[in-house]
This record gives C-alpha cells, sequence and structure tokens, in this order.
C-alpha cells in the first residue's frame, strides 16, 4: 500500500448475547496504521486489554509504534492486508503530520 498513515477498523470480538455468543454484532474497533510503502506497519492503538476489562471499565493498554504483526489488531489467519476497512488521512503531504514525531534525516525534530 501506499505510503501514509491510515486509519483502520476491526471487528471487536466480543460475546453478545445467549444463545449465540458469537453471532456478528456490527461493532468495530478503529486505530492508525504507519504503512512506509515497503510492506512495513506499525501501529497506534488503544484498546480494553481483556473482554473483562471492556465489560467491567477496566484498564486501556495502549501500543505505541509497534509492528502490526506484533499488536493486538495483528491480521487473523484467514485475513490479508487490505481485507479491513481502510481510509489514508490526508496530512496534507506531511507523512508523520505536525506534533505526531516527525524527524529528519540526522534525527532531529521538525518544528
Amino acid at each position: 500500500m501506499e505510503k501514509g498513515i491510515y486509519l483502520e477498523a476491526a471487528r471487536i470480538p466480543v460475546a453478545t448475547a445467549l444463545p449465540n455468543p458469537t453471532a456478528p454484532h456490527g461493532k468495530m474497533h478503529s486505530y492508525l496504521v504507519y504503512r512506509d510503502g515497503k510492506g512495513n506497519e506499525r501501529v497506534i492503538r488503544g484498546g480494553p486489554y481483556s473482554w473483562w476489562d471492556a465489560a467491567s471499565g477496566g484498564d486501556i493498554k495502549v501500543e505505541i509504534d509497534v509492528p502490526l504483526e506484533h499488536s493486538r489488531d495483528k491480521y487473523a489467519p484467514d485475513e490479508v492486508r487490505g481485507s479491513r476497512p481502510s481510509r489514508k488521512l490526508d496530512l496534507g503531504g506531511a507523512v508523520g503530520g505536525r506534533g505526531l514525531g516527525r524527524h529528519d534525516e540526522g534525527g532531529q525534530a521538525d518544528p
């Protein structure tokens, strides 16, 4: 995929109701993916660590600059890149966007 920051969404795998707790419910979780245009993808996301945290209002686990394949949002074995709803964000030509940790070639932060 083209280099940039994408808003992507995945189905939330939660129990919905008895007698069929795995029935589709249509709820989605959104997260950001940075794609470098060479096949590498890194994630910034936050969400409950477990179904119990989700149900009880527990802690939020945050992942910043984690490879997508190591994230809680990694693709399931039956998914492929591009199979989830995704939209490239228009950041006015700045791939990292102002305030999103852009650095120049020497490692200095952009103003």
